[in-house]
This record gives structure tokens, sequence and C-alpha cells, in this order.
């Protein structure tokens, strides 16, 4: 028997955290979440356990921060969707971290990242300047822990090899124009950017579950100041003034 867990095919600006999925360890089939077309704004603080793939994803775009993946056959798959980012992500055990070498996957960021005792940490379709440009790879601060490459294309050729740290790593263009088959860089960190841990400082997005209903405002209903939403009117003036009227009485508009 196989199954998904959890199938999230959303629209913009929705998000789903604080989600625990445990899977058989040798499943052939099973799914922790697939998100499913749609364009997720992000999946967060998230422990899957098992199955044949951690996160399926096809999304247009989607922030995956704080996933740890533990014995996955392969944490993480895309063969759609334009880009993703992974970060502080973690690979525990897993036969792949990423795997995005089949259909029309986009580009990939791991950032602030750690694959222990893994596989492959990223397998991908190879571009070329002249050819196919999709599956674009930046790795940014990486901790590795095996003999195992980092990354691979789709013929299992190493393209990054075994290494315990790795500052940036690039497959795609850099900047416009400049094509980069696996060069490396290192990328100053402001130290205003980061946590006491080294990585980029995140924060939790707000709930506002401990909120009670008189502390928001619904814009559309703020007597002095007209917002008609109707894509034509000019409702600059009358948002901007609910915006601050709403700062000074600790509202959520």
């Amino acid at each position: 028997m196989s199954l998904v867990a959890l199938q999230w095919g959303v629209a913009q600006g929705c998000a789903l955290g604080n989600v625990r999925i445990i899977m058989p360890d040798n499943s052939n089939g099973h799914i922790g979440i697939f998100l499913q077309a749609g364009s997720t704004i992000a999946v967060t603080d998230t422990y899957i356990q098992g199955g044949v793939i951690g996160i399926q994803n096809t999304n247009q775009q989607c922030n995956f921060k704080n996933i740890y993946f533990k014995n996955c056959r392969t944490a993480y798959a895309s063969n759609g969707g334009f880009t993703a980012l992974l970060q502080k992500v973690t690979f525990d055990t897993c036969g792949f971290g990423i795997d995005i070498s089949g259909g029309n996957a986009g580009n990939v960021v791991l950032l602030d990242s750690t694959s222990t005792n893994s596989g492959a940490t990223i397998k991908f379709r190879e571009s070329s300047p002249v050819g196919n440009r999709n599956n674009q790879v930046v790795i940014q601060n990486l901790k590795h822990d095996t003999t195992n490459p980092i990354a691979i294309n789709q013929d299992n050729a190493v393209k990054l090899a075994a290494a315990s740290v790795i500052d940036t790593w690039v497959w795609g263009n850099a900047v416009p124009g400049q094509f980069q088959s696996g060069t490396s860089y290192v990328t100053p960190r402001p130290a205003a950017l980061l946590a006491s841990d080294g990585t980029f400082f995140t924060k939790d997005a707000p709930t506002y579950a401990n909120y009670d209903l008189d502390q928001f405002i619904n814009v559309k209903s703020v007597p002095g100041f007209p917002v008609n939403g109707d894509g034509s009117t000019d409702d600059f003036a009358s948002l901007n003034a609910i915006l601050q009227q709403a700062a000074q009485n600790c509202k959520i508009a």
C-alpha cells in the first residue's frame, strides 16, 4: 500500500507549518507532502520520516524552511515549477537529498543546510550554455559529512565532489548571460544578517491565533477612508492612512 500523507495544492499566499509526518522507513511508494501545482508561499518547521519521497513539489515557487528529513529514500523531489528555496534543511540518513533531474523542474537554492549520513545531496538535469537551462542550482553554506558526492547530474556523473563545507557553488547563470558550469565562490555574510550559529537570521511567520477579532481592521470598511479595490481606482491615500491609524492603535489591517 502507498499513499500521500498530505496533498497541498493551493494558490498564492498560503503557508503550511508545524507538521510531523511518519511513514515506513523502507517504503516504495509513500509520499509525505505533495505540493501539486499552485503557488504556495512557504512550508516551514516540518519533520518528515520515511517514505519514498518526503516532499514532492510541482509548485511554481515555494520557500521551505526548517525542514528535517529522516530516513527518506529521496527527501525532496520536484518535476515542475519555477524556483524553490530550501533553507535550514537537514537530510538525515536519506538516499538522496534533492532530486530535480526529471521532468520540468526549475531552479533550486539550498541555503544554510546539512546533509548527514546521506547519499548525493542534489541530483539535477545538467544544463549548458547552449542548451536547456532548466535546473540551475545554487548551494550556499552546506555542511556534509560523507564521501558521497554533493552534486550529480541525471547520468550520475559527479559535478561537485564530497567536502565537509561548501561556501557557495553555482551551476547556471550566476548573473544574466554568464553561465557557470559548477563555479565556487566565497560569499560575504554581514554580521547584522546572521543568527548566533552563523546562518542567516530567520523569524517565524505570525499566525495571529492569539489575537481577538476586534484587533483586526477590514480596510474596506474604515469610516472616512474609502477603499474600492476595483483595479482602477487609486486607493493609495486611503490605504496609507488606514495603515498609519492601525499602527498607532496596535491594530492589524
